[in-house]
């Protein structure tokens, strides 16, 4: 079964301000680190809305995410059907685990090295590809990595994410396309980069800020996201407001 490792891409647009808010943001909540999902960060100055053009780029998105510039827009529907499901034979789709091929690898072979998303980490010497993969989850010790690990720890803190805004999904179906998204600007363009020598990890982190359907501002959250530097693959991910790592 030939396996396509599909990389992250968003389109690049430069937003006026939002850089720099988003930089003394991060900087100002490192000083506080939690991994708990707290209340949304607030802000003296309110960045503008996006441009008709930006929001344009995304049709059918209910919400947008910003990070380093980069908008995405999150289409009416999730990378996994709700409630879960398999897809139809031939369906495809821009998400995550989007056609009958990864779904099962994900869950009925229970492939735990399938990859579903990479991600470049240009922090080394040389860039270095991080992988989102199937992954697994271990109840009886709380270990694992990849989709299953993050759905079983943080599923319902990304949900709320979602639910947060004015015009999110009120199940926060959608989760794992926010999640993957800030994988991506948090190991492509981390504000916070810590290694983690004693088990071979590190942890990476950057503000992502929350817009509604209109493209108004809403709140900002900064994710933290562990990968192995062994195995190049993401261990975990969490939405917390302050960078956790």
């Amino acid at each position: 079964m030939q396996q396509t490792i599909k990389h992250f891409k968003t389109q690049k647009r430069t937003i006026s301000g939002i850089a720099a808010l988003a930089v003394a943001s991060a900087i100002g909540a490192a000083t506080v680190p939690t991994a708990a999902l707290a209340s949304p960060q607030e802000v003296n100055d309110v960045p503008p809305p996006l441009s008709a053009e930006q929001m344009s780029e995304h049709p059918g998105a209910t919400w947008f995410a910003v990070s380093d510039g980069t908008v995405f827009g999150s289409e009416d529907k999730p990378l996994i059907p709700e409630p879960a499901s398999a897809p139809d034979d031939g369906t495809v789709t821009p998400f995550l685990i989007n056609d009958p091929i990864a779904w099962t690898a994900c869950f009925v072979n229970h492939d735990e090295d399938y990859p579903l998303a990479s991600y470049t980490y240009w922090g080394g010497s040389d860039p270095k590809i991080v992988e989102l993969q199937c992954g697994y989850h271990s109840t009886a010790n709380d270990t694992g990595h990849g989709w299953h690990h993050i759905s079983a720890g943080h599923e319902s803190q990304w949900r709320d994410r979602i639910k947060q805004l004015t015009s999110g999904d009120p199940t926060g179906a959608g989760w794992d396309d926010l999640m993957s998204f800030a994988n991506d600007s948090n190991i492509s363009s981390p504000l916070i980069d810590i290694p983690r020598g004693s088990n071979n990890t590190r942890c990476v982190s950057a503000p992502i800020l929350m817009y509604d359907l209109q493209g108004n501002y809403e709140y900002t959250f900064n994710p933290s996201v562990i990968f192995s530097t062994d195995t190049n693959r993401v261990i975990t991910s969490i939405p917390s407001s302050t960078p956790s790592c």
